[in-house]
């Protein structure tokens, strides 16, 4: 004999399947989406320090000079609160002028200011944190670093640290949860 329809018994499995299901996937989203969150701004953050040592290199290499990197803390201009900056400053080299034509120095730094560090920084979030075993790196014309070095940047619970080492320059990102 043949069926037109489902009993109650198949409808009541179907809906206790549908909802331990849907249970489940909330609770794991919610605390994906939690570690998304946070990880996310420190991935901002250790993006833009790993992309500024790759350019300090690079611009070593490139204009055969030497190249430092420092992070600082310093005042930001618009929220007058004290954040954390990255900056790059370059010798003269026979390539590069220690100025241009308009009297702007490498990076951007005004040579009127007396720095030659540049002059608008890149800033990283207002909750970061920067720990490392130094707080400035040389890169030298043949693309290798003064030193081997740790920046490790924390938001939260999150942290990524970029590690540079010394003798062959290669910078790494290591993101821990």
């Amino acid at each position: 004999m043949k069926r037109n329809g489902v009993t109650l018994l198949e409808v009541l499995m179907v809906i206790v399947i549908s909802t331990g299901t849907l249970s489940i996937a909330t609770l794991s989203w919610t605390s994906i989406h939690r570690t998304f969150l946070s990880r996310t701004g420190v991935m901002d953050d250790a993006d833009e320090v790993l992309r500024c040592l790759r350019m300090a290199r690079e611009t070593a290499v490139m204009s055969q000079s030497e190249v430092s990197v420092r992070y600082v803390n310093l005042k930001h201009p618009s929220t007058k609160l004290r954040r954390t900056a990255i900056e790059m400053t370059m010798k003269p080299s026979p390539y590069r002028p220690a100025v241009d034509a308009n009297q702007v120095g490498h990076f951007g730094a005004a040579t009127k200011s007396g720095s030659n560090w540049m002059v608008d920084p890149i800033w990283l979030s207002e909750q970061a944190v920067m720990r490392s075993n130094a707080s400035k790196l040389t890169f030298q014309p043949d693309g290798t670093a003064d030193r081997d070095a740790k920046w490790q940047i924390t938001l939260g619970d999150a942290t990524a640290t970029a590690v540079v080492y010394s003798l062959s320059g290669d910078i790494h990102l290591v993101v821990s949860p």
